[in-house]
């Protein structure tokens, strides 16, 4: 057989899932047949149940291409660790190696082929269903006879191709714009063409799948309802029945989220539709979705960010746990030369950083003692205190938070202060910031409240900007938002935070498409980040 590297739309119109071949060359003769792979009721809804845990693998997954890259950059999480023959985590930040032999370009390569591949499942179930007219008639947990399940799966799928095209679009500077709609002529072969013809800007990306979402959310509505099942994985949400109007709220939560955090810049963020964002958050969710971690479901990301071993090496980075501090270090911290810090321990009246002295374990974080991991030749600047602790040490149990109601409260939040409704903004800060925090066997309350006017004006005011000052409103916000969803996404922290202009200078702001599938497409060759460069923070 002649072997070729496939560009990744063969993948979505195959429903062939790319290896790791290295290989430059091209011709792939063998693409498995989807018509006659699919050709079963069951195999359908199998395939379009298998994009979500494809979505969810950016967590799950051993590859520290996506949970050792992404919050690094970010600095939300802190690490010294060498990936890809690179160390994220060092300043100053430089431009990403896009070359075909060098190792980094799985760093583009890797949430490339995984959404992608996410995609191509869910939409080849798509078409069976929609184009082809196959009825969905499966045997239900626990039921004696078939039902038919093709609204469900035909829903189902929509939500899983807005998410994972949605998630093309905030990574990658451009990506093909292919959704269950677009159909090949039958005996079209030429699909890296295709991929070419079809490639377009983030926006019109994310509007893509932002479209998608809606129709499912229609589609919800003009149909019966339904609900998913509760089984393990790798089928539906593991350990959960959703509602169909469950699934709705997460459809318009995952919209709330593409809209917020495709924008690059903080110009781009103010021009944002807030009113859409407060459209969409006003029916987002009422639940926290994710599936349950198990024996077969583990969170390699938990791991590193719970861990006690010499690899488990992330801890939160001090611009995230930094704003809390009362007593003046992290201002001094910030203050000194890049190679002159190094970790400080946090005073702070916010229970979920620490408990009542600077040592003591919080609600969310634990202190640690040791630099077990990291490297003092690869910068002190990178050591933290502090350890995110949240799943009390777990990676096998309790549940995936991919996103939740204090994300759809704070996505709504900032619509409101974006449109001047400053009030309904500090209300909804104040949900999770207010809220009491248990530590042991003892409850503590929250900091205290926000007013329209910012966080209240006192000696122990959280959080503090870099100068010392007691926050503003916004500031509250970016705060909240970090201390909250940390953990949730591993993409989710570099996403907001460029939105926020708080991604240090030089920081890659998109992807570029990994250098392999640029020669396959015979397109020249580009790249992005480093200080004063294209694609990078200012």
């Amino acid at each position: 057989m002649r072997r070729n590297t496939i560009a990744i739309v063969a993948t979505a119109l195959s429903g062939f899932v790319l290896g790791a071949c290295q290989d430059l060359n091209v011709v792939n003769e063998n693409l498995p047949d989807t018509e006659r792979a699919l050709q079963q009721p069951s195999a359908v809804e199998e395939v379009i149940k298998s994009s979500l845990p494809i979505f969810y693998g950016a967590a799950t997954s051993n590859s520290q291409d996506i949970w050792g890259y992404y919050p690094i950059i970010a600095n939300e999480f802190a690490r010294t660790a060498i990936v890809r023959q690179f160390q994220p985590s060092a300043e100053p930040r430089v431009a990403l190696k896009n070359d075909p032999l060098a190792d980094e370009v799985w760093l583009p390569r890797s949430p490339w082929d995984r959404h992608n591949s996410g995609l191509a499942n869910a939409i080849d179930g798509l078409h069976r269903i929609i184009n082809d007219g196959l009825r969905i008639m499966t045997l239900n947990p626990g039921a004696t006879q078939v039902t038919d399940n093709t609204d469900r799966a035909r829903i189902w799928g929509k939500v899983l191709e807005g998410l994972h095209l949605g998630y093309c679009g905030l990574i990658m500077d451009q990506c093909p714009l292919y959704t269950h709609n677009d159909v090949l002529p039958k005996g079209y072969d030429d699909l890296v063409k295709w991929e070419v013809e079809h490639l377009r800007p983030y926006s019109e990306v994310v509007a893509g799948a932002i479209g998608v979402l809606e129709d499912a959310i229609a589609d919800i509505d003009a149909s019966p309802a339904f609900t998913l099942p509760a089984n393990a994985a790798p089928v539906w949400v593991n350990g959960y029945t959703l509602t169909n109007l469950q699934v709705r709220q997460l459809a318009n939560t995952i919209i709330a989220r593409l809209l917020v955090y495709s924008a690059r810049t903080p110009q781009e963020r103010a021009a944002v539709n807030w009113q859409k964002v407060i459209a969409h958050t006003a029916e987002g969710l009422t639940y926290d979705f994710g599936p349950n971690l198990q024996s077969n479901i583990t969170s390699s990301f938990y791991a590193r960010l719970q861990g006690n071993g010499a690899n488990d090496n992330i801890r939160p980075h001090y611009d995230l746990i930094g704003p809390a501090d009362t007593s003046g270090a992290y201002q001094a911290w910030v203050q000194k030369p890049l190679e002159q810090r190094n970790r400080f321990d946090i005073a702070t009246p916010d229970r979920r950083i620490t408990g009542p002295t600077p040592t003591s374990a919080g609600a969310y974080f634990r202190y640690r003692a040791d630099n077990l991991g990291f490297e003092e030749s690869r910068g002190t600047y990178n050591f933290s205190a502090y350890q995110w602790y949240r799943n009390g040490g777990s990676s096998n149990t309790g549940q995936l938070r991919l996103l939740t109601v204090d994300e759809n409260n704070l996505l709504r939040a900032e619509a409101f202060l974006r449109t001047g409704n400053l009030t309904e903004a500090a209300r909804l800060i104040n949900i999770s910031r207010n809220r009491q925090v248990r530590i042991g066997t003892t409850n503590y309350p929250g900091l205290p409240e926000v007013t329209a006017q910012g966080v209240p004006q006192s000696t122990s005011c959280v959080p503090r900007t870099k100068t010392g000052q007691c926050g503003t409103l916004l500031d509250a916000l970016m705060y909240e938002r970090g201390i909250e969803l940390a953990g949730t996404d591993p993409y989710r922290g570099w996403m907001d935070r460029r939105g926020f202009g708080q991604l240090v200078s030089g920081t890659i702001l998109h992807m570029p498409i990994p250098a392999r599938y640029l020669v396959s497409m015979g397109l020249p060759l580009y790249t992005f980040g480093g200080i004063g460069q294209a694609g990078a923070a200012q």
